[in-house]
């Protein structure tokens, strides 16, 4: 999904093998981008995969609407199925824990553990701490 210039970046590479869709997104997810990668993601799920991987590695910004096409794109899989996540950024894991959408997705990371720690907010905490501090 290459972009045009003044937009934000995305590449998306889908393959298909033995009941699995695997999906790798890299670039920026916003607003612009998630109309293009919900369409893709229709296409790889009208296949009927038995299962839909989510590497979300390379992706460098997320925002609530592309957050919600990852996670219908798993709530769509067949039965109670849902897509699993194999490796994600900072970005994209703070995200989905903040718009509370973390459960809708089985994480597999490369350290071998079944869900990655919650990524911690510590640079909200800290400038909330220091805005407090200040009004005292």
């Amino acid at each position: 999904m290459p972009a045009a210039s003044g937009t934000p970046q995305l590449t998306v590479r889908a393959r298909a093998h033995q009941g699995t869709a695997t999906v790798v997104i890299s670039g920026e997810l916003d607003i612009f981008t998630a109309p293009g990668l919900e369409g893709l993601l229709r296409g790889v799920l009208a296949r009927r995969p038995e299962r839909l991987v989510l590497d979300l590695a390379g992706v460098r910004f997320m925002d609530c609407c592309s957050a919600r096409v990852l996670a219908a794109a798993s709530r769509a899989l067949p039965g109670t199925g849902r897509a699993v996540i194999r490796r994600v950024s900072w970005p994209a894991a703070r995200l989905l824990r903040l718009a509370g959408l973390w459960p809708d997705f089985t994480f597999e990371g490369s350290s071998g553990r079944r869900r990655p720690p919650l990524p911690r907010c510590s640079r909200e905490n800290r400038a909330g701490r220091i805005a407090s501090q200040a009004v005292r």
